[in-house]
């Protein structure tokens, strides 16, 4: 049973008590009241003289919480936290055709058990351990952006899959050098994302309108929420570049651009699987409690 509506939604924060346990983050506060279920309410008169009973004036059975399943497979999401280990930093590993997350790893984190204990310890860690670096973790993409930055220009006939540049390590523009990861010598777009050529991208931004490259990174979903069911979610910043050195720092996901790590799963997802962009998503599905 729903539990949106205006009348549950009274009945259920009139019956909560002072120790009531409500979800404050993830899929618990996401879900809350799917999961909580309405608890039951009982007033009764009392006789003064014998504290016992008289009569009951109202009373409102509790209704159980509804069963919520979860896309998160525990194999994949044990072999995702091991891999992360105590790095700072996040895994997301998703189905790239319907969106359903099956590990999302966050380091460091905290235990839910012991929240209220350790909350003070855990609220002065520089470390933010109550930040979800998967969905709220705001960065710069880097070289994994380039991918936009290409299917931008071939969509806009900027560069062709055969056009090739010659990488000589730098790029000079004006008074500025601006360097890549290696001298590649002549590259066409396919070894320029093997060997992640700054050169490349470069000479192709030069070539590619500000707005060209803002509307693909847009229709990849950058500068908006995926729209995961979990609350807090952030939606990073995506600059429009006016000027040819945010166009450059842009092509090569510097500059600017903060993206999150779901984003940018998002964003390889709908390269993997043809070009749909998916929604991301941790509920599988949800049954009332019989």
């Amino acid at each position: 049973k729903s539990l949106s509506a205006d009348r549950d939604l009274s009945l259920y924060y009139s019956t909560l008590s002072k120790d009531s346990l409500v979800g404050r983050t993830g899929i618990e506060a996401h879900h809350n009241l799917e999961l909580s279920g309405i608890p039951g309410k009982r007033i009764e008169e009392i006789i003064l003289k014998t504290l016992k009973v008289d009569k009951t004036i109202f009373q409102m059975p509790p209704q159980p919480g509804n069963n919520i399943f979860l896309t998160i497979d525990l194999d994949i999401q044990r072999l995702a936290e091991e891999a992360l280990g105590k790095r700072k930093g996040s895994v997301i590993v998703m189905d790239s055709s319907t969106g359903e997350v099956l590990a999302m790893a966050s380091y460091p984190v905290f235990n839910p058990n012991t929240f209220a204990v350790d909350y003070e310890r855990l609220e002065k860690n520089p470390d933010k351990p109550f930040l979800n670096r998967a969905t709220q973790a705001l960065l710069p993409p880097g070289s994994t952006f380039k991918l936009v930055t290409a299917l931008a220009a071939l969509d806009e006939r900027d560069i062709a899959q055969g056009t090739s540049f010659d990488c000589g390590g730098e790029l000079r523009i004006g008074n500025q050098r601006l360097r890549c990861t290696a001298p590649h010598g002549p590259v066409d777009l396919e070894k320029a994302i093997e060997h992640s050529c700054n050169v490349y991208f470069f000479e192709t931004a030069k070539r590619l309108e500000g707005k060209a490259l803002e509307r693909w990174a847009k229709t990849f979903g950058f500068g908006g929420k995926t729209g995961i069911d979990l609350p807090y979610e952030k939606s990073g910043h995506l600059p429009l570049p006016t000027s040819l050195g945010q166009r450059l720092n842009l092509s090569i996901g510097q500059g600017e651009l903060l993206v999150t790590p779901l984003q940018m799963t998002r964003m390889i997802a709908a390269i993997a699987n043809g070009g749909e962009l998916v929604s991301p998503h941790l509920v599988k599905g949800i049954t009332a409690n019989d």
